[in-house]
């Protein structure tokens, strides 16, 4: 009888110990991918403002517009006059 106690108690144990890693790898996954697709998202972001940025400078410049008639119009230029 205690023999047997004793192999139900090891059992519950390991499969308790299982479940738990399991979990806790599971978590970590999901945090790594939460991660990796912010940074993909900020990246992304970044690019976008900058070419933005770059093509109404551009813009602003090939056809000699004054930045602040400009301004009216394209709030982008606005944007990209206070930024440069």
């Amino acid at each position: 009888m205690f023999k047997n106690l004793v192999v139900v108690v090891v059992v519950v144990v390991v499969v308790v110990v299982i479940v738990v890693v399991e979990v806790v790898v599971v978590v970590v996954v999901v945090v790594v991918v939460v991660v990796v697709v912010a940074a993909v998202v900020v990246v992304v972001a970044v690019v976008v403002v900058v070419v933005v940025a770059v093509i109404s400078y551009s813009y602003i410049s090939i056809f000699n517009i004054s930045i602040h008639d400009t301004a009216f119009c394209f709030p982008v230029a606005h944007l990209t006059y206070i930024i440069l």
